[in-house]
């Protein structure tokens, strides 16, 4: 039997978002009999840190975790030694040295030493820097956002310098790899295109479990709208207590937002949910460790997202059998039709969800074609393991 292939994935951290739960999908799929897989991931706290425990994630690096770390956030000791290393980083940069990068290199420098056949980098920012510098004979990079919307000036000229040391590029969607071409055109002839791999029986496993639900969202017996993801500008959560508000007038519904976020994100939600007045009508939910079981009990999903490369929410929801009304971001076309799905500017958005609500066959055709719903994952790893073999 031939020895396995040691693969290294770098995550920024496992805080609640799509790409910590896209590799959690990933690797439950991933033939572990032949591949060697460890993780490493500079920042392990957040919801993903126990799901991880099923695989091998290297040691915290307890300086990497203080360097990210947001230390008005931190209490006692670790607040101290944030302060400290934040003070110390500011001195160092006078001196024209970036403490974060220093030991980003210190730290390639020391899992080069590991062995690994193969790097992959799976999300933009800081996992591509740190696995451009780790020596090994391949490396492949994974891009999960459309690029040009998203990523600012500063990091694109780091990202330039990294991107130029894989062999690889995967993007995971059409939209993703044509936004990504647009910033770096010399790299087209390396990018190609593997969608997100689906743990499909698992999320429905998980959607089954109905303990310790958020009372607000058992008790309600309106119609349930849900969106699901990280409060943040380009969800464009804050538009939706305007939504609600034009919909309470005609129709009774409960938006509920599950998903954490920085406190400034979060309070311009409640500044215009206290706006409009939809208090009983627009419900925070925070983060939750298994979404699953508020999609699946909930009567649509909403994705209001202004840019997004491939929402797994989406596959998430159709994997669950619930309606989704989405806006026309690049990769939506590839993810949905018409069948269960109806796409939606934010301006019209309250006007379609309130004609769905006035046309219960309409809603029920829509639930019907999502019923017998499979995800074809053999194809999306036979291409994986195509270019961890090189064979592409």
């Amino acid at each position: 039997m031939s020895q396995k292939k040691k693969l290294l994935f770098c995550l920024r951290d496992f805080n609640h978002g799509g790409i910590p739960s896209c590799l959690l999908q990933l690797l439950r799929l991933f033939d572990h009999e032949r591949y060697e897989v460890e993780i490493y991931c500079g920042d392990q706290s957040g919801v993903y840190k126990e799901p991880f425990k099923e695989f091998n994630v290297l040691p915290q690096d307890t300086l990497m975790w203080f360097l990210m770390a947001n230390y008005r956030k931190l209490a006692g000791w670790r607040k101290l030694v944030a302060i400290i290393i934040k003070l110390v980083r500011h001195v160092l940069r006078k001196m024209g040295m970036d403490l974060f990068t220093i030991h980003t290199k210190n730290t390639a420098a020391s899992l080069s030493k590991n062995g690994y056949d193969l790097i992959i980098a799976y999300a933009e920012g800081f996992s591509t820097w740190l696995a451009a510098d780790i020596i090994a004979p391949r490396k492949i990079a994974w891009i999960h956002c459309e690029y040009d919307n998203l990523v600012d000036s500063s990091f694109r000229r780091k990202d330039k310098q990294a991107y130029e040391h894989f062999d690889k590029i995967v993007c995971v969607s059409e939209a993703a790899r044509d936004s990504f071409v647009r910033s770096f055109p010399k790299f087209q002839y390396k990018t190609v295109v593997i969608s997100n791999v689906f743990d499909c029986d698992n999320v429905r496993k998980l959607a089954r479990d109905a303990s310790n639900m958020d009372s607000r969202f058992v008790s309600d017996s309106s119609f349930k709208i849900i969106s699901v993801g990280r409060v943040c500008a380009v969800k464009q959560y804050y538009h939706i207590p305007a939504i609600v508000s034009r919909i309470v007038q005609h129709e009774k519904v409960v938006w509920f937002i599950v998903g954490p976020g920085p406190e400034e994100e979060v309070n311009v939600v409640r500044k215009n949910i206290e706006e409009y007045d939809v208090g009983d009508s627009v419900v925070l939910l925070g983060a939750q460790e298994n979404p699953y079981k508020y999609i699946a009990r909930a009567d649509m999903l909403a994705v209001t997202s202004s840019s997004e490369a491939y929402p797994t929410v989406i596959n998430e929801a159709k994997a669950l059998g619930i309606p989704i009304i989405c806006t026309r971001f690049g990769s939506v076309l590839e993810m949905v039709n018409e069948a269960y799905c109806s796409i939606s500017t934010i301006e019209e958005m309250s006007e379609k969800i309130l004609n769905i609500l006035r046309d219960r066959r309409k809603y029920v055709e829509m639930r019907s074609a999502l019923k017998d719903l499979e995800f074809n994952n053999e194809a999306l790893l036979k291409k994986i393991y195509s270019l961890i073999e090189n064979y592409d």
